[in-house]
């Protein structure tokens, strides 16, 4: 697939899951970025990201979607919200 124009927060759950078939099915022609953000790799919605993921994959072909795995430390988030919250 080309560069991505739509992506969507993805935890894997039923809500974000179902946004991205809606999504799938609403833009025929665009590849959909799924963006899932966790602070450890076993965290639940990643596991569970992976296996909706691949549900997408098997209905809409490998080519409908981009995976993109963030991990961000708890540091991370408490130094962005201390530069944000001052």
């Amino acid at each position: 697939g080309g560069a991505a124009t739509v992506g969507l927060l993805f935890s894997g759950g039923l809500d974000s899951t179902v946004l991205a078939a809606l999504a799938a099915e609403a833009l025929p022609n665009e590849t959909i970025e799924l963006i899932n953000v966790a602070f450890d790799s076993r965290a639940p919605d990643r596991l569970t990201a992976l296996c909706s993921f691949e549900d997408l994959l098997r209905q809409y072909g490998p080519e409908r979607f981009r995976l993109v795995l963030c991990d961000v430390s708890q540091q991370e988030v408490l130094e962005e919200e201390m530069s944000i919250c001052r």
